[in-house]
C-alpha cells in the first residue's frame, strides 16, 4: 500500500510539473485573457453563467438556451460568482480550473484505474503521468470547455466498471451509476460508454468480464440499479431539454449536426474523423495541422494500423481487458456517430479526445503483457514531442503569434465599436457577447429561432426578416450572398476579413471602417 501511495504521489508531482509548464502559454497581462487562450465557445458558458448569476435565468441574448454541458456550466457559475464575473478574471479562473482538473485530477484517476490491473510502481506511475499530461488532449484544457471534465468522467466510469466486474454487489452497481450519471452531465455523449457499461453488467461475456459467473437474475438487478441511478442524475437535464426544447440533445449539438452551417460534407467530415482518431489513439502531439500532407499519410497508414491495434488489444488477456474493450467499443461508436451524423469537422479532435484514454490504456496493457520497458520508452518519446511543441508555441506567443489566440478577437473588437443600441448578430458570438451583452447568436448553438431556420433550410430568409441592424463574422458559408439577404443588407468586407451586412435603413448608423471598404 505504501509503495502504491508513493507511486501515486510521484505521478502527481509529474502532473504538477506539466501543469506549471502550461502556465508558460498563459497570458502575463490581465488584458490578454480576452485574446487567448479560451476558445470562442467558452465565452458562451461564461455569458450564460453571468445571466444565471444576475438572476436572468438560463438564457443567452435574452432567450432560454440549452446549448451547453451542465456540469461545466455549474463550474462557470461558481467561477463567475467567485470573480464577480469580471471580464478578465473569470476567463483566467476558468483556464486555471481546467488545468487543475486535467493535469491533477485526470492523472490521479488514470493512475488509480491502472493500479486496478497492473502492480503500481514509481516508474509506471511516472510514465502514465507523462503520457497523460503530454498528450494532445492536454491542449484542450486551454479551451475552457468541458473536455477535461469529460475525460475524467471516462476514467471514473471505467474504474467503477472494473470494480463492479471484479466483485458484483449492490454497492458496486450504485457506484457505477453515480459515476455514469455525473460523467453524462460532464458531456452527454458519454451515454455511449454508460450504455455499454450497463449492458456488460447483464452480458459480461461480451467483454470477457470476471462477473460472468454471477446469476442472471442478480446481473439484471445490479444493471437496473446502475441504470436507475444514472437516469435519476441525468433526468433533470434531459427533462428540461425535452419540455422546453423538444429534444434531449443540447441545441449546440444539433447546430453542429448534418445539415448545419458547419457541415462541409461527408468527405471532409470523415477525413477529420480519421485523422483525429489516429492522432488521439497515438497519444503524442503529432503536427498534422501544420503539415497538411501528414493528415493524408495518417489516413493511408494510420487508420489500418489503428484498427489492427484495436483488434490486438481486444485479444489481450489481462485484467484490463474488460475496461479496455468497453472503452474501445464506445470509442468506435463515437467515431461512427461523429462521422455520419455530425458536420463540424473543426470540432472532431476535441469530440474524439476519449481515444487518448484508449491509447494510454492499450499501451499500458500491451507493455504489461509483452514488454514492460516499452511503456517507459513510449512515454519518453511522447514527452519529447510535448517539450518541442511547448517550446515552439512559447516562442510564437512571445513574438505575438501562437496557436492559442481566440479566433474572434477581431470580431469582438469590431462589434464593441458599434454605436449603443445597434442590434448585432454573429455566427461566433461567444467573446462578442461576453464583452457586449445582447449579441444575437447566428449559428444556432444558442438561439432556438436560428437553429429552426437553419434546419428548415431558410436561414437567409430568417436573417432578412430579422430585427438585426448588423450581421458580421469571418464568413457566412455563402448565405450572405443569397438574394433575400442582399435585398435587405448592404454587404462589404472590413479589415481582418470580416464580412459585414448592414441593413438598408436610415436608422442604422454608417459603419466605420466598413463604409470605406470594397464591397464584394
Amino acid at each position: 500500500m505504501n509503495r502504491s501511495a508513493s507511486a501515486s504521489r510521484g505521478a502527481l508531482l509529474v502532473a504538477a510539473a506539466f501543469c506549471a509548464t502550461k502556465l508558460l502559454l498563459c497570458p502575463l497581462r490581465s488584458g490578454d485573457w480576452l485574446s487567448r487562450p479560451l476558445g470562442d465557445d467558452a465565452f458562451y458558458y461564461l455569458t450564460i453563467a453571468r445571466n444565471i448569476g444576475e438572476g436572468q435565468g438560463i438564457t443567452y441574448d435574452g432567450a432560454p438556451t440549452n446549448g451547453f454541458q451542465p456540469l461545466q456550466m455549474v463550474v462557470c457559475v461558481v467561477v463567475g460568482l467567485l470573480t464577480g464575473f469580471d471580464l478578465r478574471l473569470a476567463p483566467m479562473a476558468l483556464v486555471l480550473f481546467n488545468l487543475a482538473v486535467f493535469h491533477l485530477l485526470g492523472t490521479w484517476l488514470l493512475v488509480r484505474l491502472v493500479s486496478r490491473f497492473v502492480p503500481l510502481t514509481l516508474p509506471l506511475a511516472a510514465s502514465l503521468a507523462v503520457l497523460w499530461n503530454a498528450s494532445g488532449a492536454g491542449l484542450s484544457s486551454y479551451t475552457g470547455l468541458e473536455t477535461p471534465l469529460a475525460l475524467c468522467g471516462w476514467l471514473w466510469v471505467l474504474t467503477a466498471l472494473h470494480d463492479y466486474h471484479a466483485g458484483p454487489s449492490l454497492r458496486a452497481a450504485g457506484s457505477l451509476g453515480v459515476a455514469g450519471g455525473f460523467a453524462f452531465l460532464a458531456r452527454n455523449d458519454i451515454a455511449v460508454l454508460c450504455g455499454l457499461a450497463v449492458l456488460s453488467m447483464v452480458f459480461p461475456r461480451m467483454l470477457g468480464a470476471a462477473s460472468a459467473g454471477t446469476p442472471l437474475g442478480a446481473r439484471a438487478r445490479f444493471a437496473s440499479i446502475a441504470g436507475a441511478v444514472m437516469a435519476i442524475l441525468a433526468s433533470p437535464w434531459l427533462l428540461r431539454n425535452l419540455v422546453f426544447f423538444g429534444s434531449p440533445m443540447p441545441q449546440s449539438g444539433a447546430a453542429e449536426a448534418v445539415g448545419s452551417l458547419y457541415d462541409a460534407g461527408r468527405m471532409a467530415q470523415w477525413h477529420a474523423v480519421a485523422v483525429s482518431a489516429v492522432v488521439n489513439l497515438a497519444v503524442a502531439i503529432i503536427p498534422v495541422d501544420s503539415l497538411v500532407w501528414l493528415g493524408h499519410v495518417m489516413i493511408l497508414l494510420g487508420v489500418p494500423l489503428a484498427l489492427a491495434g484495436l483488434v490486438l488489444l481486444w485479444r489481450i488477456e489481462l485484467r484490463a481487458s474488460t475496461v479496455l474493450r468497453c472503452a474501445a467499443a464506445a470509442s468506435l461508436v463515437l467515431v461512427l456517430v461523429y462521422g455520419t451524423a455530425f458536420g463540424a469537422a473543426h470540432m472532431v479532435r476535441r469530440w474524439l479526445a476519449p481515444l487518448v484514454v484508449v491509447g494510454i490504456l492499450g499501451a499500458t496493457a500491451f507493455a504489461a503483457s509483452k514488454r514492460p520497458r516499452a511503456l517507459h520508452a513510449f512515454a519518453a518519446a511522447v514527452g519529447l514531442l510535448y517539450v518541442a511543441k511547448l517550446g515552439i508555441e512559447a516562442r510564437r506567443i512571445s513574438s505575438g503569434g501562437g496557436s492559442f489566440r481566440t479566433n474572434t478577437v477581431d470580431l469582438a473588437a469590431f462589434i464593441a465599436r458599434q454605436p449603443a443600441g445597434t442590434r448585432i448578430g454573429a455566427l461566433q458570438s461567444g467573446l462578442p457577447g461576453w464583452v457586449r451583452p445582447g449579441v444575437t447568436n447566428l449559428d444556432g448553438k444558442m438561439d432556438r429561432r436560428v437553429l429552426a431556420a437553419i434546419r428548415a433550410g431558410n436561414f437567409p430568409a430568417w436573417l432578412a426578416a430579422s430585427d438585426l441592424d448588423i450581421a458580421v463574422d469571418h464568413g457566412f458559408f455563402g448565405r450572405d450572398l443569397d438574394p433575400a439577404v442582399l435585398a435587405q443588407f448592404d454587404r462589404c468586407v472590413a479589415p481582418h476579413g470580416l464580412i459585414v451586412l448592414r441593413r438598408r435603413s436610415k436608422d442604422v448608423a454608417a459603419l466605420d471602417p466598413c463604409a470605406a471598404a470594397d464591397p464584394r
